[in-house]
């Protein structure tokens, strides 16, 4: 929160920095980080492991069969979304 207060201009304890989301924060990073290259980097601990998304998928598919596994092989986010109830907000 300390960085974001810092790249936002805002005090850390503000109201604009507290409401922030989770996802809010990670693409202010993100950004930033991408402006700032030589200042600031965000090393995903996903592809530090190298477990890239095309891996998370191919594990996902890997466990999936028959109808399930071709929808999802066919379109994973749309699978993701239709099963998991998860939203594009």
């Amino acid at each position: 929160m300390w960085r974001v207060s810092r790249i936002l201009n805002s005090p850390p304890f503000s109201d604009e920095i507290l409401n922030l989301d989770t996802v809010q924060v990670n693409f202010i990073l993100k950004m930033y980080a991408k402006d700032h290259p030589d200042e600031f980097k965000i090393i995903d601990p996903a592809i530090a492991r190298g477990e890239t998304k095309e891996h998370v998928f191919l594990d996902w598919s890997n466990k999936l069969s028959g109808d399930a596994k071709k929808e999802f092989d066919r379109s994973p986010i749309a699978y993701l979304i239709k099963h998991f109830d998860w939203k594009n907000d």
